[in-house]
């Protein structure tokens, strides 16, 4: 069995939960390895060296492992979740990051779990993640983003106004600073800081979540998966953003249209928790 490391050493409890991990997986003749981007990362840190995987191209990374193992926060998991979904190979993640709303692991628990994974013992839960494309053509489209796909005003301009279609229909106006079209999974991140719902991450839902609405009577919407939303902004240019990724610039004319991706994440799962027990009890402790 063979595990590709994805580690964020901006967090500081990285290299010593690495160094763990590395010790538990040689233990389980289970063999890791890294991207080459983390090479550096791992000598700066006094990590143990480790093989590096041949690229970043989806089949060299299928070849080189049988799952992810992502070691941070959720942000972190987010994007080894981009890598295991064109791969098509399971990821876990070890929280040394705040909440860790998408960590199966905690440090304390790691030869547990990983002994787990060993013996096969878990099951994979699958999640939908969002797709877009621009109508320009001189802009690339967004195929995966497990989190939420934002469209927010240029720093420094006033209020933006969205025009917002469902299956080729007007569904609203939006004079707002942006808008959050996020996934059940990205349900916990930065739409439900902007007041959306949290949906369980088993469904296959499109949240639409207005930021900072100019209105009394704006309300968070929720559409079925399948369906295919428009947003167009008629004040001018705004930014359009993938989690958290860098942001790129749609002009005024230029309308997106998203929808659910043809890639589905794949999560390492023990079973142990219902999901609103995490997310209530991680919640209560982190406030």
């Amino acid at each position: 069995m063979r595990a590709l490391l994805i580690p964020n050493f901006t967090k500081e409890r990285t290299p010593r939960v690495l160094g763990e991990v590395c010790r538990i997986l040689a233990d389980l003749d289970i063999a890791a390895a890294v991207l080459p981007e983390a090479r550096q990362g791992l000598a700066a840190h006094g990590c143990p060296a480790l093989p590096v995987c041949g690229g970043t191209d989806p089949r060299e990374i299928a070849d080189c492992c049988d799952f992810i193992l992502s070691i941070g926060g959720d942000g972190t998991i987010i994007h080894s979740a981009h890598f295991a979904a064109l791969a098509d190979r399971p990821v876990v993640g070890v929280n040394v990051g705040r909440l860790g709303f998408l960590a199966q692991l905690e440090p304390d628990r790691l030869e547990e779990g990983l002994s787990r994974i060993r013996r096969g013992d878990y099951s994979i839960e699958e999640r939908m993640a969002l797709a877009a494309r621009f109508d320009a053509e001189e802009m690339a489209p967004i195929p995966f983003a497990i989190n939420d796909i934002v469209a927010f005003k240029a720093p420094g301009t006033n209020i933006a106004e969205f025009e917002i279609h469902c299956n080729g229909r007007l569904i609203d106006r939006y004079a707002a600073d942006g808008i959050i079209f996020c996934t059940p999974t990205g349900s916990t991140a930065y739409g439900l800081a902007a007041g959306g719902p949290v949906i369980d991450p088993s469904l296959s839902t499109i949240s639409l979540v207005p930021i900072c609405p100019h209105s009394m009577a704006t309300r968070p919407l929720i559409f079925a998966g399948d369906k295919a939303i428009s947003l167009r902004c008629t004040s001018g240019a705004v930014q359009v953003q993938a989690d958290g990724r860098s942001p790129v610039l749609m002009g005024g004319s230029t309308m997106i249209t998203l929808g659910r991706s043809a890639l589905r994440a794949k999560f390492i799962s023990f079973n142990e928790y219902e999901f609103f027990e995490i997310l209530t009890t991680k919640i209560k402790q982190k406030g």
